[in-house]
């Protein structure tokens, strides 16, 4: 089961207790349902999905339900049809610009949370955060995508983004920080707490990969710089000028080329005379710039 069908199926097992936040939570189910007339018509590929819809519809709108099953592309869909001039009439009024909460006569407080619990439900994915962060509302209705994206502005503290795409319209966070303020606020708790365990876990291993880069990029910086030493002393030597350096790069040459691998700070200790890795360096790019003046003459 996906991360998102996870939290899902907690959703609908929370038990509502009021009436009104009840009717709320069926609202955010069928938000983004056809309408012509009377007539609300849901598609979903799922078919454990359609079954959950056809019994909340006759259960809740006392409707005789029509759930038709075909294939498209060889892949199975499911449609369900039933009837309510109540429902058809605040998803008309939504589509009008009526603002959600006053087109479905919101009781309490709860209400939204329970409605925004629906529409998760019906039209909400969520990556596993192990992966990335992205939870999406996608809506075929671009008035009620419009509707849904000023409700949450309202809801809660983060701000959605939205976009248009070739099957809708979606709306979408990308921070774990306003993913983690969605679930709460549409009252996750286990699926709550799995996320922030792998959203943990993630950013440990992102610590983890990041410091290994960090060394794996210092190592081979030393690397390189320890190979364009090693040759500028090759070339000092090849044109005869090596007996010319002074006594000390003399030194800092010698070791360098008998300790290839070593780091600056470990060939620093290595002279008679304990050298800084500045003062290191400093001998290191004097040496350079002789191979250099050997090199162009």
């Amino acid at each position: 089961m996906s991360f998102s069908n996870q939290i899902k199926a907690e959703l609908t097992d929370i038990i509502i207790k009021q009436n009104c936040c009840k009717r709320a939570f069926i609202s955010g189910l069928f938000f983004d349902a056809h309408i012509e007339g009377e007539r609300i018509s849901v598609k979903t590929s799922s078919r454990e999905y359609s079954d959950y819809l056809s019994k909340i519809a006759t259960e809740y709108y006392k409707s005789d339900v029509e759930l038709f099953e075909y294939t498209v592309h060889g892949n199975y869909r499911f449609e369900i049809v039933f009837f309510s001039q109540k429902l058809s009439d605040a998803l008309c009024a939504i589509d009008r610009g009526e603002e959600i909460s006053r087109a479905f006569n919101f009781s309490c407080i709860n209400c939204i949370s329970a409605f925004l619990r629906g529409v998760f439900v019906s039209s909400a994915t969520l990556n596993n955060p192990q992966k990335s962060y992205h939870c999406e509302f996608i809506l075929t209705n671009i008035q009620r995508a419009e509707g849904l994206y000023n409700y949450l502005l309202n809801a809660i503290s983060s701000t959605p983004k939205i976009i248009r795409r070739k099957y809708g319209t979606g709306i979408y966070f990308k921070s774990s920080e306003s993913i983690v303020e969605l679930l709460t606020y549409i009252g996750t708790v286990s699926m709550l707490f799995e996320f922030m365990d792998r959203q943990i876990v993630n950013e440990i291993r992102n610590n983890e990969n990041r410091a290994t880069n960090c060394v794996t990029g210092n190592i081979n910086k030393s690397v390189t710089a320890a190979q364009r030493q090693i040759a500028a002393i090759k070339k000092i030597k090849a044109k005869g000028r090596f007996e010319s350096l002074s006594t000390d790069l003399q030194e800092t040459a010698i070791l360098r080329i008998e300790n290839p691998d070593v780091s600056l700070a470990e060939l620093a200790l290595l002279h008679k005379v304990t050298l800084t890795k500045s003062g290191l360096n400093h001998r290191l790019n004097k040496i350079i710039q002789e191979s250099e003046i050997n090199y162009n003459e």
